[in-house]
């Protein structure tokens, strides 16, 4: 509830939580983004405080397969998507980490159906101001996207699959705006 996460945040609980994240201790890493999920849950001022303690590096390389464990990736995930709703500035962060280059990774390795839909939804996001264009293009975020597609059998995460698309291929949804150049 919203008043056990203003007390989580009047404590100063975010910086610690934060550091957990880099614990060679998978349980601590998935409790913490639990908890930082929590803590960001719908606040621009506890996301700000969050981005401020470093979170954004600490979790892009828990979305590398093999780094943790699947549920503290799940959890660092679900963290990072509410980030990447937030400012342009911790949308840049989230892609000069690598962020999206982990993004386009669990479209590729066979991770959760969810958390593949997940991921399809960050990039989408992130591909909306189009301020990271060469990155995109750099990390073949369309071709991943394409194969994405076609594979899934989860109809929404298509049709958030086909919507990137769109965004950058110009030329598949009939305009000459987009990432594709």
């Amino acid at each position: 509830n919203a008043e056990h996460r203003r007390a989580v945040v009047a404590a100063g609980a975010i910086g610690p939580l934060v550091l957990l994240l880099a614990e060679n201790c998978p349980a601590c890493r998935e409790q913490a983004c639990g908890a930082l999920s929590s803590a960001i849950y719908k606040s621009a001022e506890h996301e700000k405080l969050a981005v401020q303690a470093g979170i954004v590096p600490a979790l892009v390389p828990l979305l590398i397969a093999g780094a943790t464990s699947p549920q503290a990736r799940t959890e660092a995930l679900k963290c990072l998507c509410m980030l990447v709703d937030s400012t342009t500035l911790t949308q840049r962060r989230i892609v000069d980490v690598g962020g999206l280059e982990a993004l386009v990774g669990l479209l590729k390795d066979g991770s959760s159906a969810l958390d593949q839909r997940r991921s399809v939804e960050c990039l989408l996001k992130l591909s909306r101001p189009l301020d990271f264009r060469k990155r995109f293009v750099q990390a073949d975020v369309a071709k991943v996207a394409q194969d994405f597609s076609n594979m899934t059998d989860d109809f929404e995460a298509q049709k958030i699959a086909d919507e990137l698309l769109d965004r950058l291929v110009p030329e598949r949804a009939g305009g000459d705006a987009g990432v594709a150049a």
